[in-house]
Order: structure tokens, then sequence, then C-alpha cells
């Protein structure tokens, strides 16, 4: 496996390594865990952290480590339009703060990643948060809405300019961070809302499709990019009852953790299924920790 860690701009990896496979195309996995702090892996943070990272560590040693790279921004959605358009985030009109709802923020006609390498016959697919902004349209209804909207959309509304309209073959996703804090997340298939699922559901979702989506691409002729994002560790905070109490400095450190086994597991697959040794894969953050990470260092924790 090709291995990239912490690396923030997506369109640098991609020039500098589909030259090297020039006989095979590879396929590529891009990780971006959502507010995870560089003191949070323990490989990167080895004298001032308190959470175990195995199996990020072991990703670590088998490739490059990255340890001065940048994101532009320190927030969700302008941090994610730098890294899937490759363009700097002051360049839209979100000028402060995150999206919460409202019209696309990367332009119809914008080339991302995923539309790029789908020119270059990749299949490409994306799993986790979209939060670059979408309409609906209500199944009783045939307006458009792109301002705010209700807390839960009723399942079977159609989305409009969301990531399927950005190079996207298939996407499942949810909106933005606004929606784990309704008590359960809208859960989007590809451009359509498919159902609802419970706030500790999220990641043990978004595994079993990466899971998934890596088996079926391994009977593929196509090389693939899958642009996982999982909303972890942001807040809200919700580790599955099974995670609950494994680290000491308490849930934050939990959530960490099953982040941590759950990129393990992804790996497990892309060996298992034969695809490892052509397979790019990266791991990285959108913008670091969140302040509230701060409270972490009286017990010992520097995020």
């Amino acid at each position: 496996m090709k291995s990239l860690f912490n690396l923030i701009f997506s369109f640098s990896f991609i020039l500098v390594f589909t030259g090297t496979f020039s006989k095979e195309q590879p396929n590529i996995i891009y990780i971006i865990a959502d507010d995870l702090g560089y003191g949070d892996v323990s490989c990167l943070n080895p004298d001032k952290g308190k959470i175990p990272t195995p199996h990020i560590d072991t990703f670590a040693k088998q490739g490059m480590t990255f340890t001065n790279a940048h994101s532009s921004s320190s927030v969700c959605t302008p941090s994610r339009y730098g890294v899937l358009t490759g363009r700097y985030c002051w360049r839209t009109r979100l000028q402060e703060g995150a999206m919460k709802y409202g019209r696309p923020l990367i332009a119809e006609d914008r080339k991302t990643i995923a539309s790029l390498l789908k020119e270059d016959g990749y299949y490409t697919a994306g799993i986790g948060k979209w939060h670059l902004g979408s309409g609906y349209q209500i199944p009783a209804s045939n307006e458009i809405h792109y301002d705010e909207e209700p807390d839960a959309l009723p399942i079977g509304t159609r989305m409009i300019s969301g990531p399927i309209e950005k190079g996207f073959d298939e996407y499942y996703w949810f909106k933005t961070f606004r929606e784990g804090f309704t008590g359960h997340w809208t859960m989007i298939e590809n451009d359509i809302v498919d159902k609802n699922i419970p706030l500790d559901g999220m990641l043990p979702s978004l595994l079993h499709r990466g899971k998934e989506f890596i088996t079926r691409m391994s009977t593929s002729n196509k090389p693939f990019f899958l642009y996982f994002a999982p909303p972890v560790p942001h807040n809200p905070i919700v580790p599955t009852p099974q995670w609950i109490g494994k680290n000491e400095i308490g849930s934050y450190g939990d959530f960490v953790m099953q982040l941590d086994n759950a990129i393990g597991q992804l790996m497990a697959t892309l060996e298992k299924q034969g695809l490892a040794e052509n397979t790019i894969v990266v791991i990285t953050s959108d913008n670091g920790g969140a302040p509230s990470c701060m409270k972490l260092r009286k017990k010992g924790h520097y995020s």
C-alpha cells in the first residue's frame, strides 16, 4: 500500500503520484477526519498524548508523514472546499464560519478532484460529511429550497446540487454538523433522503459502507477514488457502547480510538481484497483540533 499521512492538499498528491504509477492507475482513498487534532495521533505526540492510535501509527510507519502541512482554514466548510477544489477557500462567498444550509459553495462549472479523476477513467465515491451546501425538493412539492430547512427532511426528499452534481458517481452522506444536534443523523443516498440513524450509529454505518465499497470495487476493472469523511471526533461525541470507557481522558479519547479502529478495518479490507499494493491512501484532518479540546490538557492530553 502506498501511503501518505497528514497531507492536506489533494491536488498536490494527485500530481505527484499519478506519474509514478504509469503502467496501472492507482486507486485512491482519501480519509479526512473531522476536528482531529495533530496531538490526537499517538505517533505524532508521544510525550503529551493520552490516546492510543495503533492502526494510524502502523499506517504512518509504512509511508510518509507530513508534519508541516497546513489547512487554509480552521473550520469545516472552507477547509473541505479547499481539499475538493484545490482553491483557496476565501475565493468563495463564504467569508467566515461554516455553512448550516444554503446554495452550493462549489460553483456549477468548477472542477473538483472527483470530476477530474472521473474524466481520467476513475469511479468516484464519497462516504460521510459533505458540508458544502445543497438544495432540497419536498416530494409533495415542485419547489426547490436552499434556505433554512426543517430539522428532519422527510424520507424521499430529493436533494439538489449536492455531491452527485460535483463529480461523484455515488455518495452516502449527511449535509452538515448541524444534523448531529437534532438527535439523529439524516442520511442521503446519492440525491434522495434515505433514512434517519441514531447518533452513535454514524461511524459504524459509514465504516460498513466503506468496507462494502472496497469489496465491491475489487471486482471492477476501473480504478476508484474514495473520499471517506467521518464526522469524528467532532461534536456530538458519541462513541458506541463497546468503546465507552476505553480511554483514561473520557469520551473524546474513546471516540478517537473508535475512529482509529475504523481506519484499521478499512485498511484490513483493502488488504483482504488484494488492492493494497495499487492504492494510495491519505489520512488527514480537515482543520485540526477543536477549541473545546483545550480542557483535556488538565488530564495531560494536548490535542
